[in-house]
């Protein structure tokens, strides 16, 4: 098994001798001249460019794997930690880690294994699925994936009722309306749409509440 981390594009850092073909753009992240009405326009170039960069390294793994015939037996998966947002939803927000909108949280995943055919699916998934595809795909595991993962197979296109996410500042409750209950860490809540405006007089739900509960303890002891 092997890892690779793609830092450039997490960090927008930049080798000095690649330019990118979207133009114009910022040579680096500008974190310090971000806020309201900044035009987002140079730094999303900036991200444009570092996904081509990206781009690039992937396509020469992907090269060398199929070059000693290593795609013939081995699984590809390619997916990022988290987005990054550009003020998307005009509440000041840039980068990541602020909020679990879908400009924050949605992220590329491909999923490549011996034999498949290409397929493009539009259900809701999550990171937490890829364990229990793995276990299927790679280590025939036929226990209920209950056993072992709150996921459920990638492939798997029943619907979710809700879906957990997490960050350094609170945990996320997010319902098949895209409605999104953020549960922070000092016992605060705050229940927005999915474009953050909040609703002041939402309250938890409580019944999500307790499957989002049950999910977070499944494995406790």
């Amino acid at each position: 098994m092997s890892f690779l981390f793609f830092d450039s594009l997490h960090s927008m850092i930049k080798p000095d001798d690649y330019k990118g073909p979207f133009q114009p753009s910022w040579t680096y992240a500008k974190y310090e001249q971000l806020g309201k009405d900044v035009d987002p326009t140079e730094f999303l170039n900036l991200y444009k460019n570092m996904v081509y960069y990206l781009d690039s390294l992937t396509g020469l793994v992907l090269s060398e794997l199929e070059s000693k015939g290593l795609l013939e037996n081995t699984i590809v998966v390619i997916t990022g930690d988290h987005a990054q947002e550009f003020d998307d939803n005009h509440h000041a927000f840039w980068g990541h880690n602020g909020n679990f909108s879908d400009a924050q949280i949605r992220v590329p995943m491909i999923y490549y294994y011996p034999g498949c055919e290409a397929t493009t699916y539009h259900h809701w998934t999550a990171h937490y699925d890829v364990v229990p595809t793995l276990m299927r795909d790679m280590f025939n595991v036929t226990n209920p994936v209950s056993d072992y993962s709150i996921g459920k197979y990638l492939q798997d296109t029943t619907e979710r009722d809700f879906l957990v996410v997490d960050s350094y500042i609170a945990i996320g409750m997010i319902d098949a309306g895209k409605n999104i209950t953020n549960l922070f860490y000092d016992g605060a809540y705050q229940i927005t749409d999915a474009s953050l405006n909040e609703d002041f007089h939402a309250v938890v739900n409580e019944g999500l509440y307790r499957k989002v509960d049950e999910q977070l303890k499944m494995f406790q002891r």
